[in-house]
């Protein structure tokens, strides 16, 4: 400290090595004098050499006395030379200062928000700022003043594996085409054996052939196999959404297994004015219906469901409703089900013809069961309804009804004084005579409704949802040809499901909403 080094250097010694010359007894040769030789202090001195006398001048405090102790590990709160830019996130003097780190846990400098990660829609932007809705509204404001759909971009998912950043598609089926920036949602929609219901977010960082990477890795796994069916939805991002006419996406093709997932995010408000409607009522799974030839004494169809297709039995597909047995006469189809489970088409009346090998009572389908899971991770389509029982004399029985679709929105606030509807469709009526066709007599039963579809929806500051203007019911039966002689008819669709995420909440849907 202003005195030649006698034997150790200034009566302190050196933390470790002194500049990476050791203090062997004296100090490596170098009088500590005067300045300090060009050599840093007790390791790397935060990159920046004493800019006085060791020992009299302060570095940034006080050098002397720090030095031999303070630096060469971490500097822990002020930098030799100057103030610390905003907490050393590294050895001093190893590298820079990196300034804030996003990401790390740490609210830091200018950051309005850090959660540990760098995903989006969150909360915590990828940059560290709060974020208000979700999205970044590439897609600009969306006004609809006439009625329109909205275009689907989408592709059937191969395969994509849980922690993989990958998906594989299948280009023959894309409709539109997926762009590297694009946030899409990826969709378990049916699967025979295993899960199905479950989905997530993801943002397309590449697309190379029929290869989709990610910018993060996959939650889950999907596939689509067999009868088993994923798919990648692209999800519009608006600044400010304002409806007041109707608003709906594709309805779900059973033969190219894409659609009926209305889905887009705002970063602003979401409003869906009087006589605006969000409307996925019918467009889910499919439930089966015949026309021409004549269907005499033949099995009928089960609904759809995320089960698979189905067959030609009585008994339930999942949440697809049953068929309606055959015989004399006028056993109707179950109706599907979703959110609670579907009514069982009523039996038949035996005519004690027997000229369908007719078993006594003629079984009506069984009503589609409630859906697995629950609304903050899957989503489910209704189940389709069964078709009714088929006679031997008319012309064909009533098909099933249509299901709910899916209704998945995000945005900073939600007003509803409107609409938003993702009901099953009504069971079709059993048909005695079909001048196209044929058919004489009655004894046709009729199809089951479709079951309710699932309506997700997640607000940041508040949902205004009016009362009971927001509805996922099940579709109405179909009636025998033959009227209350032959039963009733089909079953009723169940109730579908609606969820709602919002700080505030304000009014009653139909059925009640579930928050998550």
């Amino acid at each position: 400290s202003g005195v030649e080094d006698g034997g150790t250097d200034s009566g302190v010694e050196d933390g470790g090595t002194d500049s990476g010359v050791e203090d062997g007894g004296t100090d490596g040769g170098v009088d500590d004098g005067g300045t300090d030789g060009g050599v840093e202090d007790g390791g790397t001195d935060g990159g920046i050499e004493d800019g006085g006398l060791d020992g009299s001048a302060g570095d940034g405090g006080t050098d002397g006395g720090m030095d031999g102790g303070m630096d060469g590990g971490m500097d822990g709160s002020v930098e030799d030379g100057g103030a610390d830019g905003g907490g050393d996130a590294s050895v001093d003097g190893s590298t820079p200062d990196a300034g804030p780190v996003c990401g790390n846990g740490v609210m830091e400098g200018a950051e309005e928000c850090d959660d540990g990660n760098l995903l989006e829609d969150d909360g915590c932007s990828p940059l560290c700022v709060i974020e208000t809705g979700f999205g970044i509204g590439t897609d600009g404001d969306l006004v609809i003043s006439s009625g329109g759909a909205i275009p689907l971009v989408s592709a059937q998912v191969v395969s994509a594996t849980a922690g993989a950043f990958t998906a594989t598609i299948t280009l023959a089926t894309q409709n539109g085409t997926l762009a590297v920036g694009d946030k899409v949602i990826l969709h378990q929609t049916r699967h025979t054996t295993g899960d199905s219901g479950y989905f997530e977010y993801a943002r397309i960082a590449d697309v190379t052939g029929d290869v989709i990477t990610f910018e993060h890795a996959l939650a889950r796994s999907y596939v689509s196999t067999g009868r088993t069916r994923a798919q990648m939805v692209k999800v519009h991002e608006y600044r400010n959404v304002t409806v007041s006419a109707d608003l709906y996406a594709a309805n779900w093709n059973n033969r190219g297994e894409q659609g009926g997932i209305l889905a887009f995010d705002a970063q602003g408000t979401i409003t869906i004015e009087s006589g605006g409607r969000l409307m996925m009522s019918g467009r889910g799974f499919h439930g089966h219906g015949e026309s021409c030839p004549l269907f005499q004494c033949i099995p009928g169809a089960t609904g759809e469901s995320y089960r698979g297709p189905g067959g030609s039995w009585t008994m339930a597909n999942g949440s697809g409703g049953g068929a309606g047995g055959v015989g004399d006469d006028g056993a109707g189809g179950g109706g599907g089900g979703n959110g609670t489970a579907g009514q069982a088409g009523s039996d038949g009346v035996c005519a004690g013809l027997a000229v369908c090998d007719d078993s006594c009572p003629i079984p009506g389908g069984e009503g589609g069961l409630i859906s697995p899971g629950t609304i903050a991770t899957e989503l489910f389509f209704g189940g389709g309804g069964g078709m009714g029982g088929t006679d031997s004399e008319g012309a064909r029985p009533g098909s099933g009804g249509y299901s709910g679709g899916i209704i998945a929105v995000r945005g900073a606030e939600l007003i509803v004084t409107g609409r938003m509807a993702a009901d099953g469709s009504s069971g079709r009526d059993g048909v005695s005579n079909d001048p196209g066709c044929g058919g004489t007599g009655c004894g046709m039963g009729g199809g089951g409704g479709g079951g309710g579809g699932t309506i997700r929806l997640v607000a940041r500051a508040s949902a205004t949802l009016g009362t009971d203007a927001i509805t996922a019911d099940g579709g109405g039966r179909g009636l025998s040809s033959c009227g209350a002689t032959d039963g009733v008819g089909g079953g009723a669709g169940g109730a579908g499901r609606v969820g709602v995420s919002a700080p505030t909440v304000t009014g009653t849907t139909r059925p009640a909403l579930t928050p998550f």
